[in-house]
């Protein structure tokens, strides 16, 4: 704590049980000089506090594994576990038509990539033309024969989201497989939609829900259709009331990235859930994959090559952590079931109690309909 004694000095003194001098500082101001401000930590309450936080930190990841909240989220919380289901298991999807959003990088990609080994008829999206040839050249090289092709679609715009789904309908007039994977994370500050929403919620939800009402005419036309929006542990740190009216959504004054990140979460499970209520015949389920190599974190702090050395450090490579959502989208265990929630690797957990709450899903139903509607009319 600093105390003013005039003009020309300030002096702090903070004693630890030794007694001795911990901690001092100066601040000397003279004229119109700006003032200097030197501290110098406490050591002994600097180690006492850095032992409580680690140990604080440790019980909350220990705590939060045995509650099954990280399980799996990195590779290092996921030693010793077995693993829901290995490459080789994948069946073949020969006959197959599958769409995956968001497919420029990361997890969709590797999703894609999955796809296309199992020879699915593949459509991708990405945000523009460049990125979907890139993606589409990416696939190829991976898989050479693979037959996939991608449609330019902005998620940050219903419009666009709606005019890639006519182009969907008519490549696609039936459609098996369909995982909802493209997505933001926690932008630091409030981000406003062209259709002024926030951005989270949009991109990671409304954008998906839009595009999942245009294309269940062609879901309904399989024979086993499948699902699988891709969530995230985030989910269980939502806000405890739902956000479920624009205003609530674009405050920014109460916006916090995470927590909205969250909410938009949440939403992926609540679609998933409600989907598979509204239309029994189609498995739909919400997966946690897992930290991934990819885009999600272009919104942090740090140097792009810093960000990418760490992602290769503690993440998930794509093909590994595609399996938790393929399981979730091909294998017969996954069929005519119930809505689940799966973690890395592909094994199942419970959701957060609320997301168990049917009827906030229903709400949220609804209510993105209805904005929708709002919105493009």
């Amino acid at each position: 704590r600093l105390s003013t004694a005039g003009p020309s000095a300030v002096r702090a003194v903070c004693h630890g049980d030794s007694g001795k001098r911990a901690i001092a500082s100066e601040r000397a101001c003279a004229g119109d000089c700006p003032c200097v401000l030197v501290m110098v930590s406490c050591r002994g309450l600097l180690k006492s506090s850095l032992a409580i936080l680690v140990l604080g930190f440790a019980v909350l990841v220990g705590w939060m594994q045995m509650n099954g909240i990280t399980d799996g989220t990195f590779p290092l919380l996921h030693i010793g576990a077995p693993w829901g289901i290995n490459a080789t298991q994948i069946p073949s999807l020969k006959g197959k038509f599958a769409i995956v959003t968001g497919a420029s990088s990361g997890l969709g990609l590797g999703v894609a990539r999955r796809l296309a080994e199992r020879e699915a008829t593949l459509t991708v999206t990405a945000r523009d033309t460049t990125k979907c040839a890139a993606t589409v050249a990416d696939i190829k090289s991976h898989v050479p024969g693979a037959s996939v092709s991608c449609v330019s679609m902005e998620m940050l715009s219903l419009k666009s989201v709606s005019h890639a789904a006519e182009t969907l309908r008519e490549q696609l007039p039936t459609l098996d497989l369909f995982v909802a994977n493209a997505g933001i994370m926690a932008p630091p500050s409030l981000l406003i939609s062209d259709d002024n929403l926030e951005q989270q919620f949009q991109v990671n939800h409304l954008s998906h829900f839009l595009l999942l009402q245009r294309l269940l005419p062609s879901l309904r036309k399989s024979s086993s259709p499948r699902f699988v929006a891709v969530s995230s542990v985030a989910h269980w740190f939502a806000p405890p009331q739902p956000l479920l009216s624009v205003s609530a959504l674009n405050d920014a004054k109460a916006y916090d990235p995470f927590t909205w990140y969250g909410w938009s979460k949440l939403c992926n499970v609540y679609l998933a859930k409600e989907l598979h209520r509204r239309e029994p015949q189609i498995s739909a389920h919400a997966v946690h994959p897992g930290g991934v190599q990819g885009k999600l974190l272009r919104f942090a702090a740090a140097p792009e090559w810093l960000i990418q050395r760490f992602e290769r450090l503690v993440y998930w490579d794509i093909d590994t952590a595609a399996l938790t959502v393929m399981r979730a989208l091909v294998m017969p265990d996954f069929e005519g079931v119930k809505s689940k929630y799966l973690v890395p690797i592909a094994r199942e957990r419970k959701t957060s109690r609320q997301a168990e709450n049917a009827t906030v899903a229903e709400e949220l139903w609804e209510w993105s309909a209805a904005l929708i509607n709002q919105k493009l009319s």
